[in-house]
């Protein structure tokens, strides 16, 4: 969702260039000074980079497309057990060695 002040360079935009229109940075001034809005330094300053597509280069968001939702199917959980023991068969103890020695 765009803010109006967003949403106003965009629709000037799309009337010029078309909707969806790659522009460059250069075509970006140009709109906002022929029509006194403020440069939408938003476009190429967006930290996830969405609307970048190539150097200085620059495709204006659409709103307008339509997603269809898909129903969520329902995901089996299994249940793992990461602990794999023996100790129903294993004896901790050690067997006695006859070649002990207690004394070292």
């Amino acid at each position: 969702m765009l803010t109006p002040s967003k949403q106003k360079f965009v629709d000037i935009a799309a009337k010029i260039y078309g909707e969806g229109a790659i522009l460059t940075r250069k075509q970006i001034y140009d709109v906002a000074l022929e029509n006194n809005i403020p440069k939408p330094t938003w476009i190429y300053k967006n930290k996830k980079n969405a609307y970048k597509v190539g150097y200085g280069k620059y495709q204006l968001p659409t709103d307008k497309v339509k997603v269809a939702e898909q129903p969520a199917t329902p995901v089996e959980h299994t249940t793992v057990n990461l602990i794999a023991t023996n100790m129903e068969t294993q004896n901790l103890i050690p067997q006695k060695f006859d070649g002990f020695v207690s004394w070292g």
